[in-house]
């Protein structure tokens, strides 16, 4: 399958992953007009090792299932924080006072917010074929 996903799309599709493994305090941040070296940041919470984890392992299988590359992937083994690099979506997951510790929001504050969908609390992740991908994500 090839993927034909917009950094949006694909910043939406990972906060939907997390969401489905009960993250927190999700942001996503347009950062593509503020000199970064990508196009969106996604920041959500985990409440503890296990769950840091089982959040990154839910966004590298749905992006997989998505025909996508694996992500590069830091800090995964301790549980506290995990950084998954997709180019032009970077995903920093972590506890929140580690999340607090970096000010990550502070950092990225000046780059707008994307919205994500209400729904992404209450439907699962789509999967692949069974919504067109221009409806899967607004």
């Amino acid at each position: 399958m090839k993927n034909t996903m917009s950094s949006k799309e694909l910043a939406l599709l990972c906060a939907h992953a997390a969401i489905d493994k009960k993250s927190e305090n999700n942001v996503i941040f347009d950062v593509s007009q503020v000199g970064a070296f990508t196009d969106s940041f996604l920041v959500p919470s985990g409440t503890s090792e296990r769950k840091v984890q089982a959040i990154a392992d839910e966004i590298i299988k749905t992006a997989r299932e998505y025909g996508l590359s694996k992500p590069t992937l830091e800090g995964y083994e301790q549980g506290r924080w995990a950084l998954l690099d997709f180019g032009s979506v970077i995903i920093h997951i972590s506890h929140d006072y580690i999340r607090a510790f970096y000010k990550l929001e502070e950092l990225w504050g000046q780059a707008p917010k994307v919205r994500i969908p209400e729904e992404f609390y209450t439907r699962p992740v789509p999967r692949p074929g069974t919504v067109p991908s221009a409806q899967m994500h607004p």
